[in-house]
């Protein structure tokens, strides 16, 4: 399959690797989990925390709490959300975890002027994927069951509760979306060099079962020779 990179404005915005169309990149988690590579079943390494993982590392600060356990205010329909979750099957969903991760995702990579305007935007998008017939779309939805979302309020507590970083939330110039394709760039090519296939997930990578070790130790190595250091870098394999 090709592999291309996307660019956003210039060459320091964007960069995140896509396969063909991003099929793979934006396909539900979920069904991420049938591919296989050369008839080998596979598993998923993900990065956890990739972008606040990035900036703690790059101040020199220890990453040592959820950077996500902030306060959202907004109302929560509860029995829409376990109604979506029978529907289709997601019992790990979490609208208000998901809400965090997009904010945060979004101040790292947007200008403090449109920050407000990007998050509420995302959020309406989302409702028209609550209200399609089409199954496909309406279990790509992630906020379910949240209302009246309390959008500048949910930043302010999430740069005070990531204070030692908060400097870099809404600055346009250190866009971290480019700075995770440095990453996925030198992982790799470190699977190149050692002829293991991987496809990059922009803060994960699918691999054979069998190579899982191996891809973690060149994530390792990747992230200490793209930002100095791995001291905060923590992984998951699903």
């Amino acid at each position: 399959p090709l592999l291309r990179r996307i660019y956003t404005k210039d060459f320091s915005h964007g960069g995140r690797f896509y396969v063909d169309q991003g099929k793979i990149q934006t396909m539900h988690q979920q069904d991420r989990r049938l591919i296989t590579i050369n008839d080998e079943a596979c598993c998923e390494i993900d990065v956890c925390y990739m972008h606040p993982t990035i900036a703690y590392t790059e101040v020199g600060e220890k990453l040592d709490k959820d950077p996500y356990d902030y306060k959202i205010e907004c109302d929560i329909d509860t029995f829409a959300i376990d109604k979506f979750k029978k529907k289709h099957k997601f019992d790990d969903y979490d609208p208000i975890r998901n809400l965090k991760k997009l904010i945060m995702l979004i101040a790292f990579n947007c200008e403090s002027d449109r920050l407000s305007f990007a998050i509420c935007d995302k959020l309406a998008q989302d409702k028209y994927k609550q209200v399609s017939k089409i199954d496909d779309t309406n279990k790509e939805s992630l906020f379910v069951g949240l209302s009246d979302v309390k959008v500048n309020n949910a930043i302010a507590n999430m740069k005070e509760h990531n204070c030692e970083i908060s400097h870099v939330f809404g600055d346009d110039r250190s866009c971290f979306q480019f700075k995770d394709s440095l990453f996925m760039h030198n992982l790799l090519n470190y699977c190149l060099q050692e002829h293991v296939v991987v496809v990059p997930v922009h803060d994960s990578v699918i691999c054979p079962i069998s190579k899982k070790d191996i891809v973690e130790k060149f994530m390792r190595k990747a992230f200490a020779d793209t930002f100095g250091s791995d001291m905060n870098l923590k992984v998951k394999i699903k």
